[in-house]
Formats: C-alpha cells, sequence, structure tokens
C-alpha cells in the first residue's frame, strides 16, 4: 500500500515538474520589451490571444499577471498614440513601445464588441473582490476598482518581473 502512495506521489510530481517546464518554455518564448520603467518591468510585446475571467487568468498566468500598480506606472510612463480606433502604441521614454489591441471583452460567453476599448485583467494578491482592470478606450485610460466581474472575461497583457 505504501509503494503504491509512492509511486502515485512520484507520478504528480513528475507531472507537476513537467507543467512548470513547459510553462517555463512557454514565458522563455514570449518576447518581453523593456520600455524604460523605473521598476525594470518587462511587458509581454501583445497580449494573450484569449479572454479570460480573474480566476482562469490568476491560475494560468500567477505571478506573469501584472497588478494595478505596474499597469498605473506603464501608463504615466509611456506615451500613448491612437493607432486606428482598434489598436493603441505606449511609447517608453526609451523609445520602445508594444502595439496594444483594443478587443472589447465577453460577458454571458457572448462576446462584446467595443470597438476601440480594451478591458485588461490586474491581478490583486490580497482579495479578488477588489481586484481592478485597466480599460483603454482608443488613447482614454481609466483604471476601474469595479467589484471582482467575474462574469466578464477580459484580455491579459503579462509582464516579466
Amino acid at each position: 500500500m505504501k509503494i503504491m502512495k509512492l509511486i502515485r506521489m512520484q507520478r504528480i510530481i513528475i507531472i507537476l515538474v513537467a507543467e512548470s517546464m513547459m510553462i517555463s518554455c512557454l514565458y522563455a518564448q514570449k518576447q518581453w520589451v523593456d520600455l524604460g520603467l523605473p521598476s525594470g518591468t518587462l511587458w509581454a510585446s501583445v497580449p494573450e490571444e484569449d479572454y479570460y475571467t480573474y480566476d482562469e487568468a490568476v491560475e494560468k498566468f500567477g505571478v506573469n499577471m501584472p497588478t494595478k500598480w505596474q499597469w498605473q506606472e506603464l501608463l504615466e510612463s509611456c506615451s500613448i498614440n491612437d493607432l486606428n480606433n482598434k489598436e493603441v502604441e505606449l511609447v517608453g521614454k526609451n523609445g520602445k513601445s508594444i502595439i496594444i489591441p483594443l478587443k472589447g471583452h465577453i460577458l454571458n460567453n457572448r462576446k462584446v464588441h467595443n470597438d476601440g476599448t480594451g478591458y485588461f485583467r490586474t491581478s490583486n494578491s490580497y482579495d479578488k473582490q477588489e481586484a481592478y482592470y485597466v480599460l483603454i478606450q482608443t488613447a482614454n485610460v481609466f483604471s476601474m476598482p469595479i467589484t471582482y466581474k467575474e462574469r466578464y472575461k477580459m484580455s491579459v497583457l503579462l509582464v516579466n518581473k
């Protein structure tokens, strides 16, 4: 009986190590951009492809989800250029930039088409009920303390801390 438990534990450990290695490879392949921010935080060159609830995003991306304060630093330290009402360019003081598509959000599993609007999740390790999201409407930026909004699926732009 003890041998079977030990074998199961070894399998679980092997699976966890394999998953960890896959995640590390995934993040190593991402393109990270140094925008010359005071904190040195690197931002992903593009948002993730899908939309996520808060819990889905935290489970999938963990510490690579930006906090409200990292978004605040990004938006205060970069100039914002409206490119075509569907994406904005954030340009750092060092001249490097990222382009962020504004692709709306999903509510109740139905896509809401908000041209020129992007909703981005932030992490909050203290209380998900107080998790913020960032709303960008063609070069106008708002940080919203909307409580939890679990029914909403939003974009995620990752950081490399």
